[in-house]
């Protein structure tokens, strides 16, 4: 469930955030990657920051940011498009998008 959530698109924090009021837009792709998408410009250009995947047995998401460190999240539907990653450093509202906030 939480692959087919989240697999080619786009996590915006908080939820329901666009552009500019998003703190962090982050896009799962498909082959595991984690691309920050920024302002989609030249001068601000989207960036792999990570990977990602999900332990099929427990739906835990785990987003790895290398030297930033890995951290695993279960995902609650909060409704009305609303989800939260939860874990031990916090939790976080997001809803999900194609492309860019």
């Amino acid at each position: 469930r939480v692959s087919s959530l989240l697999t080619g698109l786009t996590a915006c924090s908080p939820a329901n955030c666009t552009g500019a009021n998003c703190q962090w837009q982050e896009n799962h792709q498909a082959g595991g990657l984690l691309v920050e998408q920024h302002a989609g410009t030249v001068a601000d250009p989207a960036e792999t920051v990570g990977t990602w995947r999900v332990t099929a047995n427990t739906g835990v998401i785990t987003h790895n940011y290398g030297a930033g460190g890995s951290y695993d999240y279960s995902v609650n539907d909060n409704g009305g498009g609303s989800y939260s990653f939860c874990g031990g450093n916090g939790e976080f509202t997001f809803s999900v998008k194609a492309g860019r906030c």
